[in-house]
């Protein structure tokens, strides 16, 4: 189990210019990390006058079968 905090920028267009991405617990692996940035720059966002920075909390837990 590990949590991280995104921190997202995004730009006036809803593209995404940066992701900050800070591990709260546990230990990911960096390629884990890696992903989970590139996959949030991928996305996109409803535009805005001046664009926005947004922090959002996550936790990762292996399935328990």
């Amino acid at each position: 189990t590990f949590e991280l905090q995104l921190r997202v920028s995004v730009r006036p267009d809803g593209t995404v210019r940066e992701v900050d991405i800070e591990v709260d617990s546990g230990e990911p692996a960096a390629a884990v990390t890696r992903c989970i940035a590139d996959t949030v720059k991928g996305g996109s966002f409803p535009r805005s006058k001046r664009g926005v920075t947004f922090t959002y909390p996550v936790t990762f837990q292996p399935d328990r079968e």
